[in-house]
């Protein structure tokens, strides 16, 4: 059996999935990648080995990881769906948004900086990037507002870069105020929440 292509990709319409089909892919996932979805589609073109070695695939059971504190809900956070995409790994995804923290700060004062001078390749790639980690983190109306962003950079819409960004800002500091309320990481400890602010 030849080697299966599987595409990984952002692109989630179904007109990409046809173009990855058309291009001789054997299949299509979009992300934020689901492992239930994940594990499925790898079963339908791996043959596993006859070999008492190799385990059957199979999606794997969550491991819960104990209760590290969580609130039982977080603005602008499915924690359900999150802890799915991670396999109940909690002290997993409690690292994951603790870095998200640090990450999104970083890149949204970048981006401010990039499109105020102009840059916009930089300020695309940026707005992309906080994109899929609020998919990843099932953050779907921010990574909604930073896909909308990157769609009006990407068509030089200059006229709505000011208000695409200003709602970007405004539905992430109310997500990062959310994630204030989460325990310290096991490896590292929280900021004050003074700190998961931007400035506008």
């Amino acid at each position: 059996m030849a080697l299966p292509i599987i595409a990984m990709t952002a692109h989630a319409l179904e007109s990409d999935r046809k173009k990855c089909l058309a291009a001789d892919m054997n299949d299509h996932l979009a992300k934020p990648i689901e492992p239930g979805l994940l594990f499925a589609t790898l079963s339908r073109w791996i043959t596993p080995h006859k070999s008492p070695l190799i385990a059957p695939l199979t999606t794997p059971a969550p491991a819960d990881g104990g209760d590290l504190g969580y609130p039982a809900s977080l603005p602008g956070i499915d924690l359900a769906t999150a802890l799915e995409r991670v396999s109940g790994k909690r002290e997993l995804l409690l690292s994951l948004l603790h870095e998200f923290q640090k990450t999104s700060l970083r890149e949204m004062s970048q981006l401010r900086a990039a499109l105020d001078a102009g840059e916009l390749k930089e300020a695309r790639e940026l707005a992309h990037s906080i994109k899929g980690m609020a998919a990843m983190l099932s953050m779907s109306a921010l990574a909604a507002v930073a896909g909308e962003l990157e769609k009006q950079i990407t068509l030089g819409n200059e006229e709505s870069f000011s208000k695409g960004r200003d709602e970007l800002e405004r539905v992430l500091n109310s997500v990062l105020a959310g994630l204030a309320q989460l325990p310290p990481a096991l490896s590292t400890k929280t900021c004050s929440s003074s700190e998961h602010t931007i400035q506008a």
